[in-house]
């Protein structure tokens, strides 16, 4: 498994590859059906231009029925939300995202394929234990792969701060708000706050027991003393955890195992 500085760096080795080939940094693109505006200088968007999406094992994991209800915690630019709405014709999207920055990417790529727009519906707002307001209204939002990190960037990730709006919401307070009753898949990528977001759903975790994807990473993890036992323990017994690619079973010590460099995407199921 790669550590998250060698995939930082094979994504800037790429870039100066294309830009030695002549290719602009601003594409307009057709992967997997879906059309995306994208910047080669973000790695999010180097990676749906070079390998047609953005961690497409994401994307792949079904919501179980075809008309499910997807939620999209931490959507970027669109890339799963979009991904997902076309792999699932009938299911409905929600995406929440709190920075301006990758918010008005994943509007003009939204924009760019109307068919979908009718079944996605898109928040700016952080989601967290419980609704309200942040007082630290910034999160990463931009990974890029031509230069450098700068010294704002994470020592690790290399991700950059976005300004982002003030909102907060829970899950369970937003699925009560409109009326969603069942959730048939809940995709989590919020950069270490993945528990935050799970403990403001747990009513809905309770009642719907969907599917749940989330990226764990060690690092990003011990900035807030968290250790896999908290994700167990709020998940409850009848989950199971697996690697996501691999389909490996993950207790404490598996974890520990399989990333000692960076991150994993891990799939939460009811036996």
């Amino acid at each position: 498994m790669l550590s998250t500085a060698t995939k930082i760096k094979a994504a800037r080795v790429l870039y100066r590859l294309l830009k030695l080939a002549g290719m602009r940094d601003e594409q307009t693109v057709t992967r997997s059906g879906v059309r995306y505006q994208l910047n080669l200088r973000e790695g999010i968007d180097l990676a749906i231009f070079i390998f047609g999406g953005f961690q497409n094992h994401v994307a792949a994991v079904s919501p179980g029925r075809a008309d499910a209800v997807i939620f999209d915690v931490g959507a970027n630019c669109g890339a799963i939300t979009l991904a997902m709405a076309k792999r699932n014709p009938r299911a409905h999207i929600h995406s929440f995202e709190p920075t301006h920055y990758a918010l008005k990417k994943l509007q003009r790529n939204l924009a760019l394929n109307p068919e979908l727009t009718e079944r996605v519906k898109v928040t700016q707002a952080f989601v967290g234990r419980r609704s309200g307001r942040v007082t630290h209204a910034a999160a990463y939002a931009s990974w890029r792969v031509d230069a450098a990190p700068d010294a704002d960037a994470h020592a690790a990730h290399a991700g950059v701060w976005k300004e982002a709006t003030t909102a907060m919401l829970s899950l369970d307070d937003y699925a009560a708000d409109q009326g969603i009753a069942r959730v048939g898949l809940l995709k989590i990528d919020t950069d270490g706050q993945e528990l935050a977001v799970l403990a403001g759903a747990e009513r809905l975790i309770a009642t719907s027991r969907p599917r749940i994807v989330m990226e764990m990473c060690p690092y990003l993890m011990a900035e807030q003393n968290l250790t896999f036992r908290d994700y167990a323990d709020m998940l409850g017994p009848a989950y199971r955890m697996t690697e996501l690619r691999t389909g490996r079973p993950l207790d404490a010590a598996s974890f520990a195992g399989v990333v000692p460099f960076g991150g994993i995407d891990v799939l939460a199921e009811v036996d």
